[in-house]
């Protein structure tokens, strides 16, 4: 049984690196792997890409699910269409 559910809020206990699991891995080994996208996109930045971490290393810093396919509208497709500067609601390449 998975540790997140996709669209969940973790953290890298290393790093810090904060954002929503928009991807798992599940290994044949035992290994899983969450990929992370940053919530925010600061002044310069460019569309940011997924970071992969493993499981062992990601806490949780909320259950809500802030992205979900299924809703019309989430807290993240709000930010990142209010935040990302470069014409259009939606990031180059989608």
């Amino acid at each position: 049984m998975p540790k997140f559910k996709l669209g969940q809020i973790v953290q890298d206990k290393i790093t810090k690196y904060q954002g929503v699991t928009m991807a798992r891995a599940d290994y044949l080994t035992g290994c899983s792997r969450y990929a992370i996208l940053k919530t925010s996109i600061k002044e310069g930045d460019t569309y940011p890409e997924w970071v992969w971490f493993d499981e062992t290393r990601l806490i949780e810093v909320s259950p809500d699910i802030i992205f979900d396919l299924e809703e019309e509208e989430t807290v993240a497709k709000q930010e990142i269409s209010h935040t990302f500067k470069g014409g259009g609601e939606n990031p180059p390449g989608r």
